[in-house]
């Protein structure tokens, strides 16, 4: 008489660890692209505004003044408002979305946190770019029959648009800022980054001091050196070490 016994395997109920790195590139090549997209759109603002605009009034000029230029160069503002507010914001949608996949080793509300003033900061970069393509617009219109209310007139779009675009830098400087404290410790930036990140996110915060204005130029030609940097780092294979 011989006596069978079989065996059985249990299954394996263990779980991945959640705070290994995300697996596969998939959300890192995305966000890499959206980063440096991002960073050529600050290059073309300032080179836009600054070298070309500026000399013409644009920023220093009466508001007279600059609807003269909005008459002049209104396609190129209307193509500017466009790539920097709209393409930018939508690339930043992208870049916010794939960073908070790979934020997953960091403590969820520092995540979440970080992911909403993303999105907030996109959202506003919409709404500027509206604000501006439809003032334009309703500048030039009533330019046409009452100059002195299309001047009127666009005091209150620029005002708006300023408001909502970038007069004051303190809802992309506090996403940079959590990207910064949250990126070293995830598979998103490295040391150094994170450092600048700071350093920027600190000239973006103190501009909402109307005397440190000119702090907004530090944080743009600062946001633009970080975005290119986080967009290489994000295009590496392996998760950075600097």
């Amino acid at each position: 008489m011989t006596s069978t016994s079989a065996t059985t395997t249990a299954p394996d109920t263990r779980r991945p660890s959640p705070s290994g790195p995300v697996p596969g590139p998939t959300g890192r090549r995305p966000a890499g692209w959206a980063a440096l997209s991002i960073a050529a759109t600050y290059l073309v603002g300032l080179v836009a505004f600054g070298a070309w605009l500026g000399p013409e009034g644009w920023a220093e000029g009466t508001p007279a003044e600059q609807v003269d230029v909005l008459l002049a160069h209104g396609g190129a503002l209307l193509a500017l408002d466009t790539l920097l507010y709209l393409f930018g914001g939508a690339a930043l949608v992208v870049l916010v979305l794939g960073t908070h996949d790979l934020l997953r080793p960091v403590p969820d509300l520092l995540r979440r946190t970080a992911t909403a003033f993303g999105l907030l900061w996109s959202g506003l970069l919409f709404a500027a770019g509206l604000v501006g393509v439809v003032g334009q617009q309703v500048v030039v219109d009533l330019h046409a029959t009452e100059p002195e209310r299309a001047t009127t007139a666009w005091v209150a779009v620029r005002a708006v648009h300023d408001g909502l675009g970038g007069g004051v830098e303190v809802v992309g400087a506090l996403w940079v800022l959590l990207l910064a404290i949250a990126g070293p410790r995830s598979a998103v930036t490295g040391r150094a980054l994170g450092r600048v990140g700071v350093v920027v996110a600190a000239a973006g915060l103190l501009t909402i001091v109307p005397a440190l204005e000119p702090l907004t130029a530090v944080f743009g030609l600062g946001a633009m050196a970080w975005f290119a940097w986080l967009g290489a780092v994000l295009l590496r294979r392996r998760s950075p070490r600097i």
